[in-house]
């Protein structure tokens, strides 16, 4: 009896059944049979199958879950773009990345082709567009530089980059081939204070107004300046310029720089001073004073010593000085001083000769007392008198004595008579001299 049983398709027997030797009321049997296997190897085919041998023929071999299965409910993909992924060989991990990606067929396209590592990616610069951020951005790792091209400079001349090495800021010009550089401008810090910023350039411009509230120190064969505020101290020369702000005036103090410092002015009435001492008390510097300056003591070259003018050295070579000592520096000649009418002495006629030229008789030349008017000890003043008559020498509250008669008082010198008067203490003056009584 060829007749076997079974429950799915892989009980049947392809031999059964065997021909004559079967009766043929078994043949229900057999029909019955390939029903019952059938419904039990598909119980779950309720409609056309499809698919074709070959598409079924993909799943041999797969080792997914239902869970897993189930994943595609949904799936509205055509063959065609499930066949994209074949040959994926990304793991679960890398294709849950897209989990949430909301990009379209055509932006994901733009991938189609690339062959960017990921480490490529992760490097990629911002390139071809503006890029607009709105967080902050950092550049980290050792030696951060960030790099600026101009496409259309000449050779060597359009790499520039700002750069971080060694704790200190640049600015620097490269070439192109990356082997050379210059640093235009760099930043040395502590902490959050800047300490330096240094300037390497042939020549700096200055379009604006610069305001310097610290030292200004240059170092160098010639600067020239055309303005510097009231306050601020400048010194320029070979071995640097020192300035100290926040002086009264603007007095440049003298110090270990000041030896072989050339400075220059460059304005026809202004002064150039060079003054070392306190904000209040200068005690001791130079003044040059131009041509047309308003300076005090006039044009020329002033000397000051403990705040107070020492000499004076004018145009034509002469030396002016206060007359506070007899023993500063005066002219090689006596200077004169012509009075036709009666005349006080003043503290600049020290060693000049007083001459008298015209006016008859009956002027007085007077010596000022010490109270108002404090010649040095050792002043010597000479009168002359060539004015056609006698001429009075007097004295007020102090003492003139004519040497060799011992008379104290006023005294009279003859037309054609010279009169040598000399401070000998604080109050006495002594008088002597060719027809003096």
């Amino acid at each position: 009896m060829g007749l076997e049983t079974g429950t799915y398709i892989d009980s049947l027997n392809a031999s059964n059944p065997v021909g004559a030797s079967d009766p043929k009321s078994q043949g229900d049997d057999h029909i019955r049979l390939l029903k019952s296997t059938i419904l039990a190897s598909f119980p779950s085919i309720t409609g056309a199958m499809t698919a074709t041998h070959t598409e079924l023929n993909i799943l041999d071999g797969a080792t997914l879950s239902t869970a897993e299965l189930n994943i595609l409910d949904g799936v509205t993909a055509t063959a065609a773009e499930l066949n994209i992924l074949d040959g994926v060989t990304a793991t679960a991990a890398e294709l849950n990345i897209l989990d949430g990606v909301t990009a379209t067929a055509a932006e994901l396209n733009l991938m189609d082709g690339v062959t960017l590592t990921t480490a490529n990616i992760n490097n990629a610069a911002l390139k071809a567009a503006a890029n607009i951020f709105t967080a902050n951005q950092t550049i980290q790792e050792a030696d951060p530089t960030i790099w600026f091209i101009d496409d259309g400079a000449a050779a060597n001349n359009g790499r520039w980059a700002l750069r971080i090495t060694g704790e200190q800021l640049r600015f620097q010009a490269w070439n192109d081939a990356i082997s050379g550089s210059g640093t235009f401008m760099a930043v040395d810090r502590t902490s959050n204070v800047i300490d330096t910023i240094a300037f390497a350039a042939t020549d700096m411009t200055q379009a604006g107004n610069l305001a310097v509230t610290g030292d200004l120190s240059m170092i160098g064969t010639a600067h020239s300046f055309q303005t510097l505020s009231t306050g601020n101290a400048l010194e320029i020369g070979f071995f640097g310029l020192t300035i100290t702000p926040n002086m009264a005036t603007g007095k440049l103090l003298s110090g270990a720089h000041a030896s072989g410092a050339s400075l220059y002015t460059y304005f026809d009435s202004s002064d150039m001073e060079l003054v070392a001492g306190t904000t209040s008390t200068y005690k001791y510097g130079l003044v040059l004073s131009p041509r047309g300056s308003t300076h005090g003591a006039g044009e020329g070259f002033h000397i000051y010593a403990r705040g107070t003018l020492a000499a004076t050295i004018g145009a034509t070579g002469d030396v002016v000085t206060p007359n506070t000592s007899a023993a500063e520096i005066g002219t090689k000649g006596m200077e004169q001083n012509i009075q036709n009418a009666s005349y006080t002495l003043l503290l600049t006629d020290a060693s000049k000769a007083i001459y008298k030229a015209s006016g008859g008789a009956g002027e007085t030349i007077t010596i000022p007392a010490n109270a108002s008017v404090a010649f040095p000890i050792g002043t010597v003043i000479e009168v002359i008198n060539q004015g056609g008559g006698t001429l009075s020498l007097a004295i007020t509250t102090d003492t003139l004595t004519l040497l060799g008669a011992g008379s104290t008082g006023t005294r009279t010198i003859s037309d054609d008579g010279s009169a040598v008067i000399r401070k000998v203490t604080a109050t006495a003056w002594v008088v002597s001299g060719a027809g003096v009584s």
